[in-house]
């Protein structure tokens, strides 16, 4: 970005501010960008933030920005599938029990749900 002018990379103009922005057109809608922060870039939360967040400043007028929201889930999203087992095994016909602790520290849940399906 150094020597541009930009503040931000034409691909988070693109993908992020300008649907953004067409969205919230509407006064009466939010943005919630959700990203699934995969183990390896875990440690990277503050920078990943702050490239979300100044896409949004960057690219809409402060009183869209407002209601333009960034929150990450866990490693994987298929994690929250494991708090609830009747949804899975209806869906899947597994067998599966309700996780016993935090759903957030299954390191692979979509290798787990995998393994689960090729077991039926």
């Amino acid at each position: 970005m150094i020597g541009t002018g930009k503040q931000i990379p034409d691909r988070d103009a693109e993908e992020i501010g300008l649907p953004a922005r067409r969205f919230l057109s509407s006064d009466d809608r939010y943005v919630l960008l959700i990203d699934d922060l995969e183990a390896d870039r875990s440690s990277d939360v503050q920078q990943v933030f702050n490239r979300y967040r100044l896409a949004f400043e960057t690219m809409l007028p402060e009183h869209q920005a407002r209601r333009a929201s960034v929150h990450f889930l866990v490693n994987m999203l298929e994690a929250y599938y494991f708090a609830d087992a009747q949804a899975v095994n209806a869906v899947l016909g597994t067998n599966l029990a309700d996780f016993e602790g935090d759903v957030e520290t299954i390191r692979n849940p979509k290798r787990e749900l995998k393994t689960l399906v090729s077991q039926r």
